[in-house]
Parts: C-alpha cells; structure tokens; sequence
C-alpha cells in the first residue's frame, strides 16, 4: 500500500484562501497537516506564524516564524511580523532588531517602518520616528495614509 502525497505548496495555499474567506480552523487544520507531513516545510511555518499573530497568539507565532526563519526563510515580511509582535509584546529592544534586519532585507518593507516609526515614538525617540515616517512618504503610500503619518509628523516636530 503505497502513501498519498501531498501537494504541499498547494496545501499552502488552500490552506491561505480558506483563512481569507475567514475559516480559520479549516486553515490552521490543513497548516498542521502539512507540517506533520514535512516538518521541513518552511512556508507552512510562515503560514501558520502570520494565522497565530492574526489570532493574537503571539507565543505560537512566534515559534512558527522563527522556525521558518531557521529552515532559510530570509523574508523581510517575516522578520517585519516578528518585530510587530515583539513590539506588540513590549520587547522593544528586540523589535528593533528584526525591524532592521526587515529593512535590511527589503528596504523598500514598508510596513517595518510604519511600525518602527510608531515603537520609537512610543520610546520617545521622536528624531527616529520623524526619519521613519519621512521614510514612508518618500517610500510612497495611499492618500489615507500619507494624510495619517503627515499628521504624526506635525505632531511629532511639535515635541
């Protein structure tokens, strides 16, 4: 009797769209059958980490992410979702670690300097705020968004 394989790149991906359409159980389910079937597979890490920091389990993201990290996933997003959860857990100083190491990667990530913008603000370290909101409009953003880190500018030069 021979073993099914599995597609696992599709696995991963059926298992995002049902996480999209908000089916997160089915999702998670289907992560976790990839990865008991490869625990090598690095994407259904990243898949599982971004579900777990979305379910505001951050202690399991992270797990995830790090180990997607450790099987050679160098991905500016995943080093920018680990930084947003280690600030969310007010570990700052390590935030600021992986939010370099995103923009190291892609310095275009233009998430890693919204969110290192608002945790050097919340640090008081206003000039470092103001360079990285600078960063973001010269990196180009929505209309809305422009409006909003314009707005965190002013208030910030104000300090």
């Amino acid at each position: 009797m021979s073993e099914r394989k599995i597609d696992l790149p599709t696995a991963c991906l059926k298992a995002r769209v049902l996480i999209s359409e908000g089916d997160h159980e089915g999702g998670l389910r289907l992560l976790n059958h990839v990865i008991e079937y490869d625990p090598e597979h690095g994407m259904a890490y990243v898949n599982r980490g971004t579900l777990y920091s979305v379910l505001k389990k951050y202690d399991l993201a992270l797990r995830d992410l790090k180990k997607a990290v450790e099987l050679g996933y160098q991905h500016a997003v995943i080093y920018s979702t680990i930084a947003t959860i280690l600030y969310r857990l007010e570990k700052h100083e390590l935030a600021l670690k992986y939010f370099a190491k995103a923009i190291q990667l892609d310095s275009k990530n233009l998430l890693s300097y919204i969110n290192r913008a608002y945790l050097y603000q919340e640090m008081k370290a206003y000039p470092l705020a103001i360079k990285d909101f600078e960063m973001c409009l010269l990196l180009g953003v929505d209309d809305q968004t422009k409006k909003q880190v314009a707005e965190r500018l002013r208030e910030l030069r104000r300090l």
